[in-house]
């Protein structure tokens, strides 16, 4: 069965609201009839403390001469037993425990009292006896009584009064969880409503980009982590569609790229077999096939490269190496295109530099980096280095023109400069440094001349 996301979330509300509402009316319950009951016993200690306070009173309103002690402590008993709610009992201490008077309806004098008075007197700190007699439970408390030493006072009133009280409080809890469930259900419609919206939006907006609509899509304003998504959602878009704009750019470049030497050599091919090229034309076009292949080779090994490069993470294992010594190492391999050049290579900054990083990578991207400027350069090629905070600051500047087209497109593949050879040199070195966890800029120097800049962690 497939749930929607309001659904659950309803159902969230309800499950949380009726756990809670579970754990804390148990809890409530319990510390309630604990009070009430407590309460209640309290109560019936102060009507037996006004009981006995009211029948041993030697203060009586009628002469002494008069009346008996006997005829006295009934009018006192029948005096008193108005002054109170509960029933109460005379019993006797210990032994048969007999019943000398009694207003409850339950027991008459004489009878036997069912329960110890020495547990009553034990428990009654707790306030936690009960009597049950006839199916009905009582509440009961005893007193020891002054004038009668070998009498107690017991008091006993029915459970009714903390059963009843603690049905209205129940009663009230169930009417507030009910309250509050319609309550919850109500909110829960309205923020789930308000949540599934946004959900939606973005889930539109993921069906376009699934039909490669790269529309930017606007960001969801909710203030909270499903902005975040939004915005990251928007950004992988932007990112998308630079990847397919490069990808297009890439077909339709490699495509050119490749049909043109194809072109020469089907078309020598072609005009040697129907004898059109004779002689020395021939000749000259066996070279132009032989070339055109050399240099279909070429491109096509760089693309393959390139590819690996990317994807396959074995051909790229960084190790520890010298970095100094290493530009050294890479200028001497390119100092025979200076010299037929006519450019100066200069390296400053000659400190032991020390980084993690593939060594037969780097002398690749550090000769293309190399030999691009000694083709673009007037006279010299100045390398940099420098190093602060744990990077190693690389820069490479030539004193020629400097780029006159796009500097975000240069490390694209296929993209060519004026004295450009197959494009993908650039992106090879780009490719080299951010597998290194390094980042590489090109921009025009405010003196002239492209300046290319490395940032490589050290190691």
């Amino acid at each position: 069965m497939r749930w929607k996301i309001r659904s659950k979330l309803i159902g969230s509300y309800m499950l949380l609201v009726i756990v809670a509402f579970a754990v804390s009316g148990v809890m409530f319950y319990t510390l309630v009839t604990q009070a009430v009951s407590q309460q209640a016993f309290e109560s019936l200690v102060r009507e037996g403390e006004t009981f006995l306070q009211m029948v041993e009173d030697e203060k009586i309103p009628v002469a002494d001469g008069v009346l008996t002690d006997k005829m006295k402590r009934k009018i006192k008993m029948s005096l008193a037993s108005r002054s109170i709610s509960a029933s109460f009992l005379i019993v006797e201490k210990g032994g048969a425990q007999k019943v000398f008077a009694s207003n409850f309806e339950l027991m008459k004098k004489g009878d036997q009292f069912p329960i110890s008075l020495d547990e009553i007197m034990k428990e009654r700190s707790l306030n936690n006896h009960f009597l049950k007699m006839n199916d009905q439970d009582y509440l009961i408390t005893a007193l020891p009584m002054n004038q009668m030493k070998n009498s107690m006072l017991v008091l006993i009133a029915p459970h009714e009064i903390v059963s009843d009280v603690i049905g209205d409080i129940v009663r009230l809890l169930v009417i507030g969880f009910v309250i509050t469930s319609a309550l919850v259900v109500v909110l829960g419609i309205w923020f789930s409503r308000s949540l599934t919206r946004q959900v939606e939006v973005l889930g539109e907006q993921m069906r376009r980009l699934a039909k490669r609509d790269f529309t930017p899509p606007p960001v969801v304003r909710t203030g909270d982590e499903l902005e975040d998504v939004s915005r990251t959602f928007a950004m992988m878009v932007a990112e998308l569609k630079g990847y397919d704009q490069a990808q297009r750019r890439f077909l339709q470049h490699a495509s050119h790229e490749l049909k043109t030497p194809l072109m020469a050599i089907q078309g020598y091919a072609e005009g040697i077999k129907d004898g059109i090229f004779q002689g020395e034309e021939a000749e000259k076009g066996l070279d132009v096939i032989a070339q055109e292949s050399t240099r279909l080779k070429r491109l096509v090994d760089e693309l393959i490269y390139l590819s690996k490069l990317e994807t396959m993470e074995d051909l790229y294992r960084p190790a520890p190496f010298e970095f100094t010594e290493f530009v050294e190492d890479a200028m001497t391999r390119v100092t025979p295109l200076a010299m037929q050049k006519g450019v100066e290579l200069r390296l400053y900054g000659k400190e032991a530099h020390l980084v993690n990083a593939n060594r037969d990578r780097w002398m690749q991207a550090m000769q293309n980096l190399l030999s691009n400027g000694i083709r673009h350069a007037h006279s010299k090629v100045e390398v940099t280095l420098r190093q602060q905070a744990g990077r190693l600051y690389i820069t490479i500047r030539d004193d020629g023109d400097g780029f006159t087209g796009s500097q975000e497109l240069i490390f694209e593949r296929f993209y060519k400069g004026n004295k450009g050879d197959t494009g993908l040199g650039l992106a090879i070195v780009k490719a080299i440094v951010e597998k290194s966890n390094g980042t590489i800029t090109a921009n025009n120097h405010p003196q002239g001349g492209a300046e290319f800049q490395i940032s490589l962690p050290m190691n």
